[in-house]
C-alpha cells in the first residue's frame, strides 16, 4: 500500500501541520479492500482526519496452450481413438 500522506492537501490557519496515516502503508497488499484513515494534526493539536479505500483487484486473465490441431485415423469400422494429453497445471 501506498503512503498516501504526500497525496493529502492539508494546510492549517496556523503553524505546521503533520499528517499520520492508519494503517500505517505496507509493501504488500493481499487481495481486498482495506480502508485507510489520515489524520492532520497542527502544533495547537486540532485534527481532522478523512478516509478512503484502497482496493486491490487481480485483473490479469490467466494465460492457455492448447494443443494442436489433431488427425485421428478411422480404422475399418470408421472409429478412432483420441489420444490423451496431459490436464493444464495449476498455479
Amino acid at each position: 500500500m501506498n503512503d498516501y500522506t504526500g497525496s493529502a492537501l492539508v494546510s492549517s490557519g496556523c503553524g505546521i501541520v503533520t499528517l499520520a496515516s492508519r494503517p500505517l502503508p505496507v509493501r504488500e497488499l493481499s487481495l481486498g479492500t482495506i480502508s485507510v484513515t489520515l489524520t492532520a494534526t497542527d502544533e495547537s493539536n486540532n485534527t481532522n482526519s478523512c478516509s478512503f479505500d484502497v482496493t486491490l483487484e487481480d485483473q490479469t486473465k490467466p494465460s492457455i496452450t492448447c494443443p494442436v490441431t489433431q488427425t485421428v485415423n478411422a480404422d475399418a469400422f470408421c472409429e478412432g481413438t483420441v489420444g490423451t494429453w496431459s490436464a493444464v497445471a495449476y498455479i
